[in-house]
Parts: structure tokens; sequence; C-alpha cells
């Protein structure tokens, strides 16, 4: 590599190690409540700490000389007599020095306390900050966002960045300690001082390389653990499909394979963070060796220079090599830390809701017809839906049906208000959907998604979550007649208040937790309800049942119901037929049965 290369990349990486600096305090600002007085406390009491720490050293030198017995007069300690008014013995320089090291070690037990209790507010309002980004996020966002991803920005990231509030606390304390035993070092023989001072800046020139490669492998295993995350989600969600294949052996072998790759990268990570202190404290310490050695041949054999003097500079730069380890290993970890903030910014970037825009009016819960004009909507540039265009009136039921990837739940999830379309417009009761607040559309309409997922709790739990009010008696029994959860109920929760249907529905079949989330979207009383394969993991004895109940609902809700059953659409007023994201065919189920076209078609291949 070239010099006007080499100094290019340093340059390049000291401006990136500044904004850094400064986009972390910025977020420490914004993490900490009264971050800014609690950092001005810590430097404060660091700086003590730091001439508690020099001055403890400092009175090592008399200290050594009452204890054998020598005395000099003149040299860097007379002004310790002066200072102090006493002549120094044996027994004022012990307690002088107890006294420094007790004072050191308490303000350092004080700067701890602080830097831990913000270390427990940065990560409890980090994560409550992140968790709250992602939970109000849009859907488009959320269902192009890794999984392993995410769980890395929730521990991992979070956790790096927990550390760096540490490494402050401790950077803040070595910088300091290091600029106390410098000045000792200047006192005691300024030359021989700023000679080691150009010599360590060499070194710290080359060593940028070091950092260069931390900051560029911290991002490496950044995306190792997001890698190594996302290996763990998968097991979770296809544990079943795991199982049932018997892929366990293939499984274990990519998520070893993952951990050790990471493993590997972040011991190479370790070995990079140690080596500039290595690097910088051999060298501080061969010349720091040499100087004296000379000094002893030369100034020390005459009587220029005290025993003491060498002494006692030799200790100062014991603990000033000491320091600057320290420092080095403190900008090690700053830049191995360094992507976590990267990944904190991008999760608390997320500006909630992204793309869908509210308005001010009140949907009331009613029965409203519900109209798609010229709907067309696009995932990653990809059509799903193209110019859909059909009708529901107030009180009417309507089956969306067509085959498998024909946009039907991407129709559903329109309809919900969980996505806007790109072309064209949604309108309920005539008005636009983004004239409404979200709470009204809320409140007005319900959905029940494809996947019946639960919370974990009891049955009573999960038909309320999301109400915010306690059900009247008549409207939950009501509701679990029509959902047919009467018995699922008895024999659960007792009286739906207590039992448990295990870890998030586990303990449940599918058509059980299929039949919960009916109930809750019938328990909100909505003007217009969208049902979402709402029979698809039901036998056929509750299907009949559970379409009856959404029959009785005529004229008294509005209903959408996607299904991909088609025997199931009798129930419907009208029939909506998909295929390919457009609308093929729309009728009457009996009068499409009779035109002989593509529900027909799909009917008799059912059939």
């Amino acid at each position: 590599m070239s010099g006007a290369a080499w100094a290019s990349r340093r340059l390049t990486l000291l401006v990136q190690f500044g904004v850094f600096l400064r986009e972390s305090f910025t977020v420490f600002r914004w993490a900490v409540p009264r971050f800014a007085p609690r950092l001005v406390l810590v430097v404060g009491i660091e700086f003590v700490a730091a001439l508690a720490s020099g001055v403890s050293f400092a009175l090592l030198a008399p200290f050594l000389q009452q204890l054998t017995g020598t005395t000099q007069a003149g040299g860097p300690y007379a002004a310790l007599e002066r200072l102090l008014g006493i002549t120094p013995t044996l027994v004022t320089m012990s307690g002088l020095l107890f006294g420094a090291v007790a004072l050191r070690n308490g303000l350092s037990i004080w700067s701890t306390a602080i830097q831990s209790l913000m270390a427990v507010q940065l990560t409890h309002r980090l994560r409550s900050e992140v968790f709250t980004a992602y939970i109000n996020s849009d859907l488009r966002f959320f269902a192009k966002a890794a999984e392993g991803k995410a769980l890395s920005a929730f521990t991992g990231e979070i956790e790096r960045t927990r550390k760096v509030l540490s490494v402050w606390r401790r950077g803040i304390s070595s910088v300091l300690s290091t600029l106390t035993y410098f000045g000792a070092l200047l006192v005691i023989a300024p030359r021989v001082t700023l000679g080691l001072l150009g010599l360590g800046a060499l070194v710290l020139a080359g060593l940028m390389h070091f950092y260069y490669r931390l900051r560029q492998d911290g991002i490496l295993v950044s995306k190792m653990l997001d890698r190594l995350n996302g290996r763990v989600s998968d097991m979770l969600h296809s544990f079943v499909a795991i199982k049932s294949l018997g892929a366990e052996e293939l499984e274990a072998q990519g998520f070893r394979r993952d951990s050790w790759e990471y493993a590997r990268a972040d011991r190479r990570q370790t070995l990079l963070t140690v080596m500039p202190g290595l690097v910088l404290e051999t060298v501080f310490y061969a010349g720091v060796l040499g100087v004296l050695l000379y000094i002893n041949g030369t100034h020390i054999a005459s009587g220029a220079v005290s025993p003491f003097t060498v002494i006692t500079y030799l200790i100062f730069a014991s603990r000033l090599v000491e320091s600057v380890m320290a420092t080095s290993g403190i900008l090690s970890q700053l830049f191995h830390d360094a992507p976590g903030f990267d990944r904190i910014r991008e999760a608390i970037s997320i500006t909630p809701v992204q793309e869908i825009e509210y308005g001010e009016r009140e949907l009331a819960r009613a029965p409203h017809p519900v109209e798609l004009e010229h709907v067309s909507f696009f995932h990653d540039g990809a059509p799903v839906l193209h110019d859909v265009s059909f009708r529901v009136g107030s009180g009417e039921i309507v089956a969306v049906v067509g085959p498998s990837g024909a946009g039907k739940s991407t129709l559903a999830l329109l309809l919900a208000g969980l996505y806007r379309p790109d072309k064209g417009e949604i309108r309920i009761g005539g008005a636009p959907v983004s004239e409404f607040t979200r709470r009204s559309l809320i409140e007005a309409i319900a959905f029940q998604p494809q996947e019946a997922r639960l919370v974990s709790g009891s049955i009573l739990d999960n038909l309320t979550f999301g109400l915010g009010r306690a059900p009247a008696g008549a409207a939950l029994r009501r509701t679990l007649e029509d959902a047919q959860l009467v018995a699922l109920v008895a024999r659960r929760d007792a009286g739906a208040e207590e039992g448990s249907i295990g870890e998030k529905g586990a303990a449940l079949s599918g058509g059980e937790r299929q039949r919960i989330l009916l109930g809750r979207a019938l328990l909100r009383e909505p003007g217009v309800l969208v049902l979402d394969e709402v029979t698809s993991a039901l036998d056929l004895a509750t299907e009949a049942r559970v379409l009856e109940a959404i029959a009785r609902l005529r004229g008294r809700r509005t209903v959408v119901f996607v299904t991909h059953r088609l025997d199931a659409a009798r129930i419907a007023d009208r029939v909506v037929v998909l295929e390919k994201g457009r609308v093929v065919e729309e009728g009457a189920f009996d009068a499409l049965l009779e035109m002989n076209g593509r529900f027909a078609e799909l009917y008799r291949r059912e059939g």
C-alpha cells in the first residue's frame, strides 16, 4: 500500500471515529434522562480520582525515603514538604498514601454507581423504543423485516450499546489518568517525556490499521449474529415441518456451522482488540527502560540525577503505560461495538405506520357498504392485485374465492385497513378509508387473519385481547355460541377465566384456535367483518355451524369472507372470483354455476 493510501485510510478512520463519537453521544443524551449533567459529574469524579491516584503514587518516593532512612535535599519532593507544612515521616506518608488510595477507590465506586444507573436506564429505554418502533410500523415494513436482525436489535446490539456506556466511563478515567501521569512525568523529566510522546504518536498512527479492521469485522460479526438468530427463529417457526421431515440433523449441522463461523469471527475480534495495547506496552516499556539505562550509565553515576528520581519516573511511567493501554483497549472496544449503534439507530428510526395516513372523521359502528374502485396493489414491485372493483352492500355477505396465489389474503388485509392501495380507492359508507381516524376504523372493522396465532393466557384473555373493556355477559354468551366455543370453554377455562391453553395456544387444535379468533372478531360487535379462511381448519360439522352463525349476521353486519372451500360460499349473497389478482367473475352462487365459467370449473375440481 502506498504512503498516500495508508494516510488516507487512517484519516478516513479518524473522521469515522469522530462521527461515531458525536452520534453515540447524541443517542445517549436522547436515551438517558439528564445524561449530560451526569456525564459532567462522572468527568469531575474521575478527574479527582485520577488526581488522587497520581498523588498516591507521588507519595511513594518520599515514603520509600523514610522507609529506607535516606534523605535528599531539594528535588521534586521538596515542594511536598512546603505544601503540607510538615516534615515527611513514615507515619505521615503512610496516612497520606492510605488517604489518597481510599479517596480514589471511593470515587471510583461513586462513578461506577452513576454509570450503572445510566446503563440500566439506557437499555430499558432502548428496548422500549425499539419494541415500540417495531410494533407501530406498518405491515409492509414488518413483512420485509428479517426476524434474525430484529432479535439481534433487541438482544446483542442493545447489550453492545450498554457495554459502550461502560467503556465511556472507563475511557474518561483512563484518559484523565494518562494526563495526570503525563503531567507528573513532564515535571520530573520534560525532554525525556516529550520524546516518549513523539514515539507513542508514531506507534499509534501505525496501529490505526487494527482499529480499521475492528470496525469492518464488527459489521461482519453483526451480520453473522443476525444469521444465527435467524436460524433459531426458523427452528421455532418450522418445528413441526422439521420433525415431520426428519431434518433435525440437517438443521443442527447448519446451526453448528453458523455458530462456529460466528465464534471464529468473535475470537478474531477479541485478538484484534488486545493487539494495539500490547504493541503500545512493548514499545513504551522498551523506550522507557532504554532511556533509564542510558541515564543510569551517564547521570546517576556522576550524581547529577538521584536514584529516587529515576525510581519515581519509572513508577509514573509504568502507570502511564497502563493508562495508555487502557485507552487503547477502550478505542478497540468502541470500534468493536460501533456497529451496534448503527443497528439501534436503524431500529429507532422506523416511522410508526409509515405509509398509512388517517383522517379526522369518525366511522360509526354500523353495517356500512364497502366499495373497491380500481384497486391495485404491488409487493416489492410485483403486482398482487390489479384494477379490482366490486361493491359489498350494507348488511350483505360477500365471499371472495379463487385459486392459491390469486391475491385473496392481500385483499382481506386491504379491507381491514392494514394495507393501502397503490392505485384506486377503498370506500366505506361512501367515504375514502383515508378520511377516518385509525381508532374508529379499528372499532368499526373486525378482522380475523388466516394465521391463527393466540396470546398466552386463557380463552377469555384471547377473546378480549385489544378490546379494552370487559364484555357484557349476554354478549359474551352469544359470542361463545356463535363461534362454537361453549364446550371448549367449559373444558379448558372453567368459565372462561381460569385454566390454560398452553403457550400461545399450543394446547389447542388449529380449528379451536380459529374459532377463538372468530369469537374475538364477533365480540367487538363491528359494523364490518373481514374474515380470512375462517373455516379452513374446521371439521365439516363445526364448519357448518360456524357458517350458520355467519349467515345469521346478514343485515346486522357487512361481511366479507375469504375462503378456499367454494361450497362455504353458498351462504353468501354474492361471490367474487379472483384469479391472478383480477376479478374474473362475480354473482350469486347458483348463477355462477349456471354460467359454467371459471367458478364452475373450480367448483367441479373441488368436488
